[in-house]
């Protein structure tokens, strides 16, 4: 089995011509993307991170973003993938409750975020200055890094297996409840999920995490959802 990590680094020296991303800014090949990766785990290694801790990456659809995911997982670490459609509030909340020690960031989304996420290290993946992705490699070995994820450290993720859930003759949309349920002042966190329901062929239940010091029950929630 070929993980992440493992499958660019078996497929570079076969392939080290072929374009392996192709983004709006421009392509890479396979053999440029490993060596930008293998630069990135050193760099991680010296930075003081080690197998297992957190690096959070907030990028949107760009080569560099893929970059740093392989570079992560090469260096042995465990990548925390922020989705850039979140308040930054929420995306806050995201870096710091994943214990987080180092985090990839667009200038953008760094911004926009200001102040809010404490972190060890902040590298902006679109930067040119001290805090830039070139400055944070800059000086490192091509060559792979010592860090290896072996099969057994695989993580296995699940995840809803759909998101439109059809009950009672009626399409309803997963991420459209958890908005509605997200806007009410109580709830922090909101997933909703669909089971098999022998009247409805299938009901909608979710799951809440409220915010500190409030209060709220069930009837009070779907009352609020149906308004």
């Amino acid at each position: 089995m070929l993980l992440v990590g493992e499958h660019l680094r078996h497929n570079a020296p076969r392939f080290p011509a072929k374009v392996a991303l192709i983004d709006a800014r421009g392509r890479i090949t396979y053999g440029e993307l490993n060596r930008l990766a293998n630069r990135l785990a050193r760099d991680l290694a010296a930075a003081g991170c080690r197998r297992g801790d957190r690096v959070a990456i907030l990028g949107d659809s760009r080569i560099e973003s893929v970059a740093a995911s392989l570079g992560i997982v090469k260096a042995g670490a465990v990548a925390v993938p922020c989705n850039y459609r979140l308040t930054p509030e929420e995306i806050a909340h995201s870096v710091l409750d994943s214990g987080s020690r180092l985090l990839f960031v667009t200038a953008e989304q760094r911004e926009a975020l200001a102040s809010q996420v404490a972190v060890e290290r902040t590298v902006v993946l679109d930067g040119a200055g001290p805090d830039g992705l070139e400055a944070f490699v800059a000086g490192q070995a091509e060559a792979e890094p010592e860090a290896r994820v072996e099969p057994h450290d695989a993580n296995v993720i699940h995840d809803r297996l759909k998101d439109m859930i059809k009950t009672g003759g009626l399409n309803v949309y997963s991420q459209e409840v958890e908005h509605i349920l997200l806007t009410h002042p109580a709830v922090r966190e909101a997933g909703v999920i669909g089971l098999p329901s022998e009247k409805w062929g299938e009901e909608v239940p979710a799951v809440v995490v409220l915010r500190d010091g409030h209060a709220a029950t069930e009837a009070e929630l779907l009352a609020f959802c149906k308004e």
